[in-house]
Formats: structure tokens, C-alpha cells, sequence
């Protein structure tokens, strides 16, 4: 009997502890992925239970209870996650609700907006303003046909125009946006994500905007990233001509990946550090559109682009400018700069002695033999990256302020010599003109994507450009078709050439056509051919007459 009582109990020890952890399990999911139970818009929680709520704003951004008919905010608990419908709304934070936000949600909430409205966060002494705030782990996704503009006010802590807390996500599918975040003794965001990502795509236009502060940003997820697939954003750190207390950036998150849209970035003015697009520690990644990125005049360092651990740019139109400051790049990367097709534009202030100023923080490798060209920029191998020993297209850092890489038009062409051939042990040798300026420009001349040496392989002299290929070098080509590359600071010009065979000289007494030498016994061939014919024709008339005379 108390061998019974304690599997008993051992039994109801067991179910308890299997209880308490799929309890736990549940509680933790509905943390990470619930609606929310708090939706505060104005300083109103819109929610009632399960049912659908209708509400009215007024010009003063104040809340009152609407009908179905008439109605500017909707509140919909059924749609997963919750819907916030906006129509044409006017909505003003409260400072004693949700820390002054316009609208707060503590779990995941969907915006869907018509119309135009307008969402405004109010300070509070001593603490931050919100225009749009979503707590607890929730995700926001804003969306619409309409137009939605969020803003915070000056505060005396931080200022957020759109604000996600902790792993939260920010969705933006569609739609116009205007945020801006007003002055602030800490930190003004246009858009913000603390531990999470943010996604833009659908064509949205997205305008966020930073002010002055100790530290500004237009658009951040500071420990994650930020994705952008298409539509217009704006990011601007600092609009304010005072500058940053510590830095401002325009776009900023651990990796940032770009894969179409038109995009400006811009850091602003601030006292230590100002970017235009910045990726710390990660890289960034842009896949076609076009980039326009713009740092701001800084007491330290001013990047147009800056990618820790590498950028990757193909297919894209991009303009990067540094602005003045101690350290000034268009673009800079710890790491490798790799730059594959499209239009690439770097540019930095004028230099001073004291002062690093430079369009790109590594010296650049052309690669002629990538399919399609590229321009690469890497460390020294020593440094945990390949360094290429084919250096077909170098600069100097200390000197170029300003580079312009134009994938899509080539300006160089060969304009004489094009498609030629060479024979082997001729001894001549073989021109090209091409139309690029020899003086400033021309570089190296490369065979097959391999460089050759100018005065034994080659010749090169002003008019535009002629480059004369010597014998000792096409001697030592294969036969067949070859490609000429000739160089320059900005560009290159291309042909292919053929190296013909040697032809065999004939030996005395040769026969021109192969058939060897003549023996004599073909001497006399036109005498035997007739005393054939004449042979033939005679037997053909004896046997004619041998059957005549039978028949008679």
C-alpha cells in the first residue's frame, strides 16, 4: 500500500513538471507572437475584447467613439496579427499614456492606412517622445494605399519617430512614409529598432529623419538588418545645421542588403563621426538600384559608405561622398571592396597635409578576365585575404580624391588595328591605335589578361595611343586567336588579333603544289595519251568492219 502511494505520487510530481513546461512553452510563444492587449491610440485603449471598435479624431489629434459609417481609426482583434486601420486620421500622443506615444501597441500590430494621416508622439520631462511605439517582442508592419506621417517632439531624453523595442521587426510594405524624429538631449531616430530587423519592399516611399542630439540616425536596427528591395528611401541623421554632440548617420544596422529602389542616406553634421550608410560589424550588399550615400562635415571621421566586413556592389548606380573631417572616404571598408558591374562613384574633400582624404580606402585591382570585368580592393594576404599579383589597374590613395567607374560604357575602342593578323617568323611588327589619352592615362597593355612589358614586348607612343606589338613577344604566342587589352586610369580598349602559321618554304625542284619532284617519266604523257586515243579508235573501227562483213 505505500509502495502505491509513492508512484502516486511520484506520478503527480511528473504531470505537474510536464504541465509547468508546456506552459511555459506556451507563455513564451505568446510573448514572441501574440496580438497585443494594449493598444493605446491618443491616450485611448482602443481595445474591447474580441470586437471590432470604430473611433473619430478631431483637429487636435483627440480620440472619440465612432460608428461603422463614420470612423477614422478601426480596430480589428480578429486579423492575424491585429489591424490598426487609419482613414484620413489625426492622432496626438497624451503624456501621461504610454510615454507620450501617438500610438503604442505591447505585442505584433498591422497599420494599414488611406488616406492621408498624421501620428504625433508628445515629451515628457525627463523622458523620451514616441510617435509610434510597439513593445514587448511585438513586430509592426505599416502598409497602405495613403499616406502616414509620424512625429516625435524635442525631448529632454530621446526622441523616436517609429520605435520597436527589444527582438521586435519593422515591416514596411507600401506606401508613403514621413517620419521625423525632433531634437533631443540623447538620441533622435527617425526609425528605430532595437534588436531586430527592418524590411522596406511593395514600392514604398520612405522618407525618416533625425535631428540633433548626442547621437542621430534617419533609419537604424542597430543589432540587425536592413533590407531593402525596391521603392524610394530617404534617410537623413541629422537635419539640423547644429551638429551631432557625438555622431549621426544616415542609414545604419549590423549588415545592410539593397537589391533595387532609389536610395539617399545622409549623416549630417556632427562632432565626431558622420556616415552616410554605415554596416558595423557586418558588410553591405548592394544588388542594382541606385545608392546615393553622403557624410556630413565631422570633427573625427566622414564616410559616404562604410561596410566593416566588406561591400559588394553589382548591377547598382552609387555616388559616395565623404565629408570634411579628420578621415574622409567615399567609400571605406576594414575588409575587401569588391565592385562588379554598374556605375560606381567615390568621392572625398579636398586634403590637407595632416589629414587622410581618399575616394577609397584600398587601392583598387582591375580584373580584366572576370566575366564581367570588375574592379577589386583587397588586403595583403597576411591580413587573412587574397591579394591579387595581377595588378592591371592601380591607384594612388594618397593623391585621388575623386574615382568614377562606369561599368555599363566603356569611352576607349581600338580605332586602327582591329582584328589583325601576324605570321609567324615574319619579323614584323604589329600596330594598334586606340582613342585614350597616352600622356595622363594610359597604364599597361595586357595579351590573354596577362600584362607585358613595355619596351621589349611592346611599344606604346602618343597619337592617341599606339601601341606596337614587337615579334620577340608574338613569336612566343600560340597559333590562333588572341585578345589585346590596352589599359588606362579610367578604362580600357579591346580587340582580338590572329597568329598565322609560318608557311614551308619549298625545297629546289619542288613542285609548288606538293606533288614532289619530277622523275621524267611523265615527260612524254601528252605523246601517250594520243597513241592511246589513236590505239582505241582503231580497234573500235576494226571491230565495226569484222561485224559488216559477217552480216553480209
Amino acid at each position: 500500500m505505500r509502495t502505491q502511494s509513492k508512484h502516486h505520487l511520484l506520478l503527480l510530481g511528473l504531470t505537474f513538471i510536464l504541465a509547468l513546461g508546456l506552459y511555459l512553452c506556451l507563455t513564451t510563444a505568446t510573448v514572441q507572437a501574440a496580438n497585443p492587449t494594449s493598444v493605446i491610440v491618443a491616450g485611448q485603449n482602443v481595445i474591447d475584447d474580441d470586437d471590432i471598435t470604430y473611433w473619430e479624431t478631431d483637429a487636435a489629434g483627440s480620440i472619440t467613439p465612432g460608428t461603422i459609417d463614420n470612423w477614422n481609426v478601426k480596430y480589428d482583434p480578429a486579423t492575424s496579427p491585429a489591424t490598426l486601420t487609419l482613414n484620413g486620421a489625426n492622432i496626438k500622443g497624451v503624456a501621461t499614456t504610454s510615454g507620450g506615444a501617438g500610438i503604442y501597441a505591447n505585442g505584433d500590430l498591422t497599420i494599414d492606412f488611406s488616406g492621408s494621416n498624421m501620428v504625433t508622439g508628445v515629451g515628457k520631462l525627463e523622458g523620451n517622445s514616441y510617435g509610434i511605439c510597439v513593445d514587448n517582442n511585438g513586430a509592426l508592419t505599416l502598409k497602405g494605399s495613403g499616406s502616414l506621417t509620424v512625429k516625435s517632439v524635442a525631448s529632454e531624453g530621446s526622441s523616436y519617430g517609429i520605435y520597436a523595442t527589444y527582438t521586435a521587426a519593422i515591416h514596411i510594405l507600401g506606401g508613403t512614409i514621413n517620419v521625423t524624429a525632433d531634437t533631443a538631449s540623447l538620441r533622435s531616430m527617425g526609425i528605430s529598432v532595437a534588436n531586430g530587423d527592418i524590411t522596406i519592399s511593395d514600392d514604398a516611399k520612405v522618407t525618416a529623419t533625425g535631428n540633433n542630439g548626442d547621437f542621430s540616425c534617419g533609419l537604424q536596427a542597430l543589432n540587425g538588418g536592413i533590407f531593402i528591395t525596391d521603392g524610394e528611401v530617404t534617410a537623413v541623421g541629422n537635419a539640423s545645421i547644429t551638429p551631432a554632440t557625438e555622431s549621426s548617420y544616415g542609414l545604419e544596422a549590423r549588415s545592410v542588403s539593397i537589391r533595387g529602389g532609389n536610395i539617399t542616406a545622409v549623416g549630417g553634421p556632427a562632432a565626431d563621426d558622420s556616415y552616410g550608410v554605415r554596416a558595423w560589424p557586418e558588410s553591405i550588399n548592394i544588388t542594382g538600384g541606385a545608392v546615393t550615400a553622403t557624410g556630413g562635415d565631422a570633427g573625427n571621421t566622414s564616410y559616404g559608405i562604410h561596410g566593416h566586413a566588406g561591400i559588394w556592389i553589382s548591377d547598382a548606380t552609387v555616388e559616395a561622398t565623404g565629408g570634411k573631417g579628420n578621415n574622409s572616404y567615399g567609400i571605406y571598408a576594414a575588409t575587401a571592396i569588391d565592385l562588379y558591374s554598374g556605375k560606381i562613384t567615390a568621392q572625398t574633400q579636398a586634403a590637407t597635409a595632416s589629414e587622410t582624404k581618399n575616394a577609397y580606402s584600398r587601392q583598387p585591382t582591375f580584373m580584366p578576365n572576370d566575366n564581367p570585368p570588375s574592379y577589386r580592393w583587397r588586403l595583403a594576404a597576411t591580413d587573412g585575404y587574397t591579394a591579387s599579383t595581377d595588378k592591371a589597374y592601380t591607384r594612388n590613395e594618397s593623391t585621388d580624391k575623386y574615382v568614377e567607374i562606369n561599368f555599363g560604357v566603356n569611352p576607349y575602342a581600338i580605332t586602327k588595328g582591329a582584328n589583325g593578323q601576324w605570321t609567324k617568323g615574319s619579323g614584323k611588327t604589329l600596330p594598334f591605335t586606340a582613342n585614350g589619352e597616352y600622356t595622363d592615362k594610359f597604364e599597361s597593355v595586357a595579351v590573354d589578361g596577362k600584362l607585358i612589358n613595355q619596351d621589349t614586348d611592346y611599344t606604346a607612343t602618343t597619337g592617341s595611343t599606339i601601341v606596337t606589338l614587337q615579334p620577340t613577344h608574338l613569336e612566343t604566342l600560340a597559333i590562333g586567336e588572341h585578345t589585346l587589352q590596352v589599359n588606362y586610369t579610367d578604362g580600357y580598349a579591346e580587340t582580338t588579333f590572329t597568329v598565322l602559321a609560318q608557311p614551308v618554304t619549298p625545297e629546289p625542284g619542288d613542285d609548288p603544289k606538293g606533288n614532289g619532284p619530277k622523275t621524267g617519266d611523265d615527260s612524254n604523257m601528252g605523246l601517250w595519251i594520243a597513241l592511246l586515243i589513236a590505239a582505241g579508235t582503231v580497234g573500235t573501227g576494226t571491230a565495226l568492219l569484222s561485224r559488216k562483213r559477217k552480216t553480209s
